[in-house]
């Protein structure tokens, strides 16, 4: 990391929470903030919500945004992670090809990168978890969504667009099965999610 800019600000987005996180690259855990039924059916306005919550963890650590590396966003997809954007959240209201990237670099000035939820929980638990030393794994997201993620003979499983690995949590598994929030009926998400 370049000198003095030694701290990792790590935001993961969900339907019912967002979780904030300031660390250092070793993995130490500094300081943390939580989001509780956050979203507002805006975009715009939750980015600002989730901007203003990490500028109030970087002032309760006695950090500034200088002094970090990088951030890092987690979120339920699809998206795509290259251009930066979340492409529909289903758990979201109102997220649609939301330009996270661009709009976090602007009210955080720093570089953010983005990666689908569990995309991120397996890369971490791959590396420092219960994957590590393992050549291949496979990791099940269960919370206010259901996503999957795969690491085959040490390649993360991406594919063309990002979605290799993806199970997703609106694929149809019971016909007879409640609405889902995207519409659809019978989703995995209806039938086994959290909620």
């Amino acid at each position: 990391m370049a000198p003095g800019r030694e701290f990792l600000l790590g935001i993961d987005i969900g339907g019912t929470k967002t979780q904030i996180a300031l660390g250092r690259a070793d993995g130490e855990l500094l300081r943390e903030a939580h989001l509780e039924a956050w979203t507002s059916g805006d975009f715009e306005r939750d980015l600002e919500t989730i901007a203003a919550r990490a500028h109030r963890l970087l002032d309760e650590a006695g950090a500034t945004t200088d002094e970090i590396a990088a951030i890092g966003v987690s979120a339920p997809g699809p998206l795509d992670p290259v251009a930066g954007v979340i492409r529909r959240a289903p758990n979201l209201p109102g997220w649609v090809e939301v330009p996270i990237r661009a709009r976090l670099e602007q009210r955080l000035g720093r570089p953010v990168r983005l990666e689908n939820d569990a995309n991120a929980a397996l890369a971490g638990e791959w590396q420092y978890g219960a994957g590590r030393g393992t050549a291949s794994v496979v990791l099940m997201t269960l919370g206010t969504g259901v996503g999957t993620s795969a690491v085959i003979d040490g390649v993360p499983l991406r594919g063309q667009h990002g979605q290799a690995g993806c199970l997703g949590g609106h694929v149809t598994v019971n016909i007879d099965g409640a609405r889902c929030v995207c519409g659809n009926i019978g989703c995995v998400e209806s039938e086994a999610s959290t909620w």
